[in-house]
C-alpha cells in the first residue's frame, strides 16, 4: 500500500533518532563524569595543599571557567594542569601564571596543555630537560644557571600572548563554541548521573546478590525454589515484579483467549459458506482453523483458571523463601494478599480485551 513507505520511512527515522539521543546522553553522562573527577582531584590537591577552603574551591573554579571562555581548552584539561603546578610550586597564584603560560606555549607550539605543564612543573625544581624535549629552545648558559626566573623570561618573550592571537582566529573561536557546547552537555550528562547512580547502586545492591543466590541455590532446590530465593533477597522489588508478570500473564491468556475464540466462529461461518457454495475443500480447511482455535481456547482459558493458585503457589514459596533468608539478617515480606492482586490484575486485562471484542461485535453480533 502507499501507507507502507510512509510507515517504513517514519520507523527508521524513529530508530535512527532514539540512537542519536542514547549516543548523546551516553556522552554527555561520560563528559560529566570526567568534569566531576577533574574536579574532585582538584579539590583534593587544593585541600592538601592550602586546607580545606568552600571560597578557594569556588574561586579556583571560577578562574578555570574564565580560562575555558577565554581560550576554548576544556575544563578537565586545565584543572588536571592547574594541579601539576600546584603540587610543584606549592603557590596557588604562581600557578596560574604559569597555567596562563603553559597556554600560550602550547598554542604556539601545538603540544597539548598537561604536557607543557608537565614540563614547566619540572622546570620549576630546576628540572629543564622536559622543556627541551618539547621542542622549546633553551640556550646552554640558561640551563647550567638553573635560573627558572630567567627561563620564563625567555618563554614569555617567546610565546607571550599566543593562546589570545590564536582565540581570536576563526579556527579559535570556533575552539571556543565548542568548549562551551561541551559544558552544555557536562550539565546535561550531570542532570542524568544521580538517576543512574541509583540504578547502579540498585544493581549492585540487590540484582547482583539476587543472581548470586540463584546460582547458589539453583542445584539444590531447582529453577522455581532458587528464582524463590532469588525473588525474596529483592524484597519490595520482587514483590512488585511478581505482580507485573501476574498482570501480563493474564493480559496475553486473555487476549488470546478471546481472539481464539473470535477467529473460530469466523471459521466456523466460513465453513458453512463454502459448504453451501459447494467449495467442500475450503469448508474443510476453515473447519480444521476453528477446531484449532477451539483448542487454544481452552488451553488459554486452562491457563487462566490456573494462573491464580500458580501465582499464589509462587508467593507461598517466596514467602517461605524470605522466612529461610531471615535467619541470615533478611527480613521477611508478607506477599499473602494475592486474592486482591489478582482481582485487580484481572480487572486491567479485562479491560484490554472488552476494546478488541466489541469492535468484533459490531461486525459478528453472534461474537
Amino acid at each position: 500500500s502507499k501507507t507502507s513507505p510512509l510507515f517504513g520511512a517514519l520507523a527508521v527515522g524513529a530508530t535512527a533518532a532514539f540512537g542519536a539521543i542514547a549516543a548523546g546522553a551516553t556522552k554527555a553522562v561520560k563528559a560529566a563524569m570526567e568534569d566531576q573527577k577533574s574536579q574532585a582531584e582538584l579539590q583534593r590537591q587544593l585541600q592538601k595543599t592550602f586546607g580545606a577552603s568552600e571560597s578557594l574551591n569556588k574561586s579556583t573554579e571560577d578562574y578555570i571557567s574564565l580560562a575555558q571562555l577565554r581560550t576554548g581548552t576544556s575544563d578537565t584539561s586545565l584543572r588536571t594542569s592547574l594541579g601539576t603546578l600546584i603540587r610543584a610550586t606549592g603557590d596557588l597564584q604562581q600557578s596560574q601564571q604559569l597555567l596562563n603560560l603553559a597556554q600560550d606555549v602550547s598554542a604556539s607550539t601545538g603540544k597539548d596543555l598537561e604536557s607543557v605543564s608537565l614540563a614547566l612543573a619540572k622546570a620549576s625544581q630546576g628540572q629543564f630537560t622536559a622543556l627541551a624535549k618539547l621542542g622549546i629552545p633553551l640556550d646552554e648558559n640558561t640551563k647550567k644557571s638553573k635560573d627558572f626566573n630567567q627561563v620564563l623570561g625567555l618563554l614569555n618573550d617567546q610565546f607571550g600572548g599566543a593562546a589570545a592571537t590564536s582565540a581570536n582566529t576563526f579556527g579559535g573561536q570556533i575552539k571556543i563554541i565548542g568548549s562551551q557546547i561541551g559544558e552544555v552537555m557536562e550539565v546535561i550528562g550531570a542532570a542524568l548521573l544521580p538517576t543512574l547512580q541509583k540504578f547502579s547502586d540498585f544493581i549492585v545492591k540487590s540484582i547482583v546478590p539476587a543472581v548470586k543466590i540463584f546460582v547458589d541455590n539453583v542445584e539444590e532446590k531447582g529453577i522455581g525454589g532458587a528464582l524463590a530465593m532469588a525473588t525474596a533477597t529483592l524484597e519490595d522489588f520482587g514483590v512488585s515484579a511478581i505482580n507485573v508478570f501476574e498482570s501480563a500473564y493474564l493480559s496475553i491468556l486473555s487476549f488470546s483467549n478471546e481472539a481464539a475464540k473470535t477467529v473460530r466462529i469466523l471459521a466456523n461461518g466460513a465453513a458453512l459458506a463454502f459448504g453451501i457454495k459447494g467449495q467442500l475443500g475450503a469448508a474443510a480447511k476453515s473447519l480444521a482453523v476453528a477446531v484449532a482455535m477451539r483448542e487454544i481456547q481452552e488451553s488459554t482459558g486452562e491457563a487462566l483458571a490456573n494462573a491464580g493458585a500458580m501465582f499464589d503457589g509462587f508467593r507461598r514459596q517466596v514467602y517461605l523463601a524470605s522466612q529461610e533468608l531471615q535467619r541470615f539478617g533478611k527480613p521477611s515480606k508478607d506477599i499473602s494478599d494475592s486474592a486482591e492482586r489478582m482481582s485487580q490484575a484481572t480487572r486491567s486485562a479485562s479491560l484490554a480485551n472488552n476494546t478488541f471484542t466489541s469492535g468484533i461485535k459490531e461486525i459478528i453480533p453472534s461474537a
